[in-house]
């Protein structure tokens, strides 16, 4: 069976570095290429793949993206559920890395490969890597002893956490309990609402309170208080 060429010249994507959620990429080079399907020895179809590097007609950042359909899809095949494309390096709309916040080393490794988890639609990884980041926030706050609803309980009393943002992460360690001990994944916006939590963890704790004095201006430029 002949190929259908059903190619766009360009496609609204999640850019790897604009700000904008969404821009328009070009495909700059594509490769077409079908896996028959077979029954009983005939061939009944093919399975289509569409293997492209795009570029962001913002940034001009390149990145790679492929897109399956079957040879009977309707012509309507852009429309297929997000399953069918896959984008190198992984992203989501509206979740782009904070490269803002000054992380510890090892932090900032469990941040970013679990930020890289939710965009590859990793969901139980994406869960345990939560867990995994709020543990070794306690330590290097020097929270070590206890299970860890305990360590955040004593983020509160050590003055990093408020009362309201502990109940918050306690929902997080739950989810990574089940994720790490009942290989049970949470939906999309469970995920999205506690990596959001994460995050603002990270930022109270190294951005705003751990980075408060680069903000201030050098000595020399002080106003002296009358």
């Amino acid at each position: 069976m002949a190929a259908t060429n059903r190619k766009r010249p360009t496609h609204q994507l999640p850019c790897t570095s604009c700000r904008s959620a969404i821009t328009r990429h070009s495909v700059r080079a594509s490769f077409h290429h079908e896996v028959p399907v077979e029954d009983d020895g005939a061939t009944i179809g093919y399975i289509e793949t569409d293997y492209e590097v795009v570029q962001c007609n913002g940034c001009g950042q390149p990145s790679f993206r492929s897109f399956w359909y079957a040879s009977n899809t309707p012509p309507e095949y852009f429309k297929l559920p997000p399953d069918h494309e896959q984008l190198y390096p992984p992203r989501l709309a509206d979740r782009r890395r904070r490269d803002d916040i000054r992380l510890p080393e090892s932090i900032q490794l469990a941040y970013f490969e679990t930020h890289k988890a939710l965009c590859s639609g990793s969901n139980v990884l994406t869960i345990i890597g939560m867990r995994a980041i709020l543990e070794a926030v306690c330590r290097h706050q020097g929270v070590r002893k206890g299970l860890l609803w305990s360590k955040v309980d004593k983020l509160v009393e050590k003055g990093v956490l408020s009362r309201k943002g502990a109940n918050v992460l306690h929902g997080v360690r739950s989810l990574g309990n089940d994720a790490a001990h009942e290989v049970k994944p949470a939906d999309q916006p469970k995920l999205l609402a506690a990596m959001d939590t994460i995050e603002n963890l990270l930022e109270s704790v190294y951005l705003i309170a751990g980075d408060h004095r680069k903000l201030l201006p050098p000595k020399r430029y002080r106003k002296k208080k009358k």
